[in-house]
């Protein structure tokens, strides 16, 4: 499932905000500024393997309206802190302010876990 998603979601309908972006200097992905392996189906960011669910995938790199039927549970747990801890939703410039913008994922999924 790992490069067919990559293949499927990094292009210009990929959320490069919050999701993955490719660094074409050192031939990476990152959430934020946190660099992202890609073990078999799954995800390992900041040292720490994550179930690579559709649901996970589909929240990570949509753009726009994630579906959120796909997202179980712990796929919203997961991308939490994911979010949290890779600072992809701060600003790179004032990291005290959010990465915010009017967008549908901003609002009603990014904004909720900022507000905690």
């Amino acid at each position: 499932m790992g490069e067919k998603n990559l293949n499927k979601y990094l292009n210009k309908e990929g959320d490069t905000t919050f999701g993955f972006k490719y660094d074409n200097k050192d031939d990476e992905y990152y959430v934020g500024k946190t660099r992202v392996d890609f073990k078999r189906d799954d995800l390992e960011i900041s040292d720490k393997r994550y179930p690579g669910t559709p649901g996970l995938w589909n929240l990570l790199a949509t753009k726009g309206k994630p579906v959120l039927g796909l997202a179980t549970e712990e796929d919203m747990r997961n991308y939490e802190e994911i979010m949290v801890n890779s600072g992809a939703m701060r600003r790179r410039n004032d990291p005290e302010k959010p990465a915010a913008n009017k967008g549908h994922k901003w609002q009603n999924i990014i904004k909720p876990i900022w507000d905690e």
